[in-house]
């Protein structure tokens, strides 16, 4: 596991599916395990678990999120782009900031 921190604006309050626990919950869980690229490569079992959410509730949140453009959901493995890595990592600040 990485050392260090994040830092969240206020205006995370403001996200569309910051109502919705599932997607706050996992959201958060990406944003801490994600290496200084904003990627995280684990298998849905291990987010499950972390999380404490079955497994039908976190495909649901990945989902809803990967809808909404918030995260990449890349299933096996292909690695993702450089340019496609970073703009999933800076999708959801731009957002936010956008709505704030």
């Amino acid at each position: 596991m990485s050392s260090g921190w994040i830092k969240i604006h206020r205006r995370v309050l403001g996200w569309h599916l910051y109502g919705d626990i599932h997607c706050r919950l996992v959201f958060f869980h990406l944003l801490l395990l994600a290496d200084r690229t904003g990627k995280v490569s684990l298998p849905q079992r291990k987010l499950a678990e972390g999380t404490g959410i079955t497994r039908k509730e976190l495909r649901g949140a990945l989902a809803k999120m990967a809808d909404t453009g918030e995260i990449d959901v890349i299933r096996g493995e292909t690695p993702m782009e450089p340019d496609k890595e970073a703009s999933a990592a800076a999708s959801f600040a731009d957002r936010i900031s956008k709505t704030g």
